[in-house]
């Protein structure tokens, strides 16, 4: 499966943010959560496409490549960063949906806010890496995903990556919290 998520997906240009995809996909858990296919059922899915199943994998792609090509995210190495955050983004949703983890919580309904925590906790290890290597983008990445801990960051750069990020997740949060 992480071999397959690592040939679906775009390669980054910069080692740091390549390595920090990685990292990410590190964890066996995370990998799976990618690939349980889920039953969609949203009322704004047209009446043919309810109750079909996708994987979060391509959901999340898509979402990557939107937020690459978005206009708001105007420097390449800032489509990088909003592409692999995009791919990430809705991990936290991915992983509360995952039978293992149903299972031994007891909760099978996914709020966004829980589903943010622990997407916070799942990225507090792969982020830490960036930080050392290359600050400026490993404090970009902390700051998009809420995890700042630096005020040196440009805000406006910020903004449109976050920006991006959330607009191409809208419809994958959408459909994976109904």
């Amino acid at each position: 499966m992480r071999e397959n998520l690592h040939l679906r997906r775009k390669r980054m240009d910069d080692p740091v943010l390549e390595r920090f995809v990685q990292r990410v996909f590190a964890d066996d858990l995370m990998v799976e959560c990618y690939f349980q296919p889920r039953a969609l059922h949203s009322r704004s899915l047209p009446l043919e496409q309810r109750g079909l199943e996708q994987l979060p994998l391509d959901a999340a792609l898509r979402a990557a490549l939107r937020a690459f090509y978005m206009d708001i995210v105007t420097q390449p190495h800032e489509r990088q960063l909003a592409y692999a955050a995009s791919l990430i983004f809705s991990c936290g949703l991915f992983h509360c949906q995952h039978p293992w983890v149903v299972k031994t919580t007891g909760l099978n309904d996914v709020a966004f806010n829980r589903a943010d925590g622990v997407r916070a906790h799942l990225l507090e290890w792969p982020l830490r890496q960036p930080r050392l290597e290359n600050a400026a983008m490993g404090d970009t990445l902390g700051e998009v995903f809420d995890q700042g801990i630096n005020e040196d960051i440009d805000p406006e750069q910020v903004s449109r990556i976050g920006t991006a990020i959330w607009l191409a997740n809208r419809r994958v949060v959408e459909l994976w919290t109904a």
